[in-house]
């Protein structure tokens, strides 16, 4: 910990050979982080087009009474007094 000295007043007196493995280092890491970075963005973007595909597939065999069967079913979700239930128990 620094306490209440600023970090670079610490690290002024290292030698140059430590400040260059320092700076590789942290060069290192972030590439391993950018690296897993770019792997989860690709991950999401696949996920994204499979439950599009999925979504897709899903509204296709449906066919075209598709909004009109969703809103029975919403309908059927409302309580006793016509309004729409929150999916909370009260």
């Amino acid at each position: 910990m620094t306490g209440h000295r600023p970090f670079s007043e610490l690290t002024k007196d290292w030698p140059p050979e430590r400040r260059r493995r320092v700076e590789e280092g942290t060069a290192r890491l972030s590439a391993e982080v950018e690296a897993a970075l770019a792997d989860e963005r690709a991950a999401k973007r696949g996920e994204a087009a499979y439950q599009r595909e999925c979504s897709n597939s899903r509204l296709a065999q449906q066919g075209p009474k598709a909004p009109r069967e969703l809103a029975k079913a919403r309908e059927r979700r409302r309580t006793k007094d016509g309004k729409p239930t929150t999916g909370y128990r009260e």
